[in-house]
């Protein structure tokens, strides 16, 4: 160990003297961040395959929408999370967003194919 003549501090070797190498270049948290994927409604129809609303033959969306309540709402939550969508109301704008979600919502969504991972979705549902 070594002592500066100039200063009180010790000097070692290592990642004391370069501490750059004790901390990694990238983000680890920024590295996680999902993909964010915008598909049109019409072609979430084809490749997720929503599953039809058998409480509601009036059910909104071809259907395909479930309420936020009920039986209905037990449903949904019987899904897995990888088969689940929410419709969400965004500043006047209806999106369908991956996952179960409670702000904003409107209705659920369930699907036979699931969410890929990695992947933030939003389709454009007006």
């Amino acid at each position: 160990m070594k002592t500066d003549k100039n200063s009180r501090t010790t000097i070692t070797s290592g990642t004391d003297t370069h501490p750059e190498q004790a901390i990694p270049d990238t983000n680890p948290a920024q590295a996680a961040l999902p993909k964010r994927k915008r598909i049109s409604y019409e072609k979430w129809l084809v490749k997720y395959r929503p599953i039809k609303n058998t409480y509601d033959s009036n059910a909104p969306y071809d259907g395909y929408m479930f309420e936020t309540y009920g039986a209905e709402l037990e449903f949904i939550r019987n899904q897995p999370a990888a088969n689940v969508w929410t419709l969400v109301d965004c500043d006047g704008k209806l999106f369908i967003c991956d996952g179960f979600h409670f702000v904003n919502r409107l209705g659920y969504f369930a699907t036979w194919i699931d969410i890929p991972n990695g992947f933030f979705f939003s389709i454009k549902a007006d």
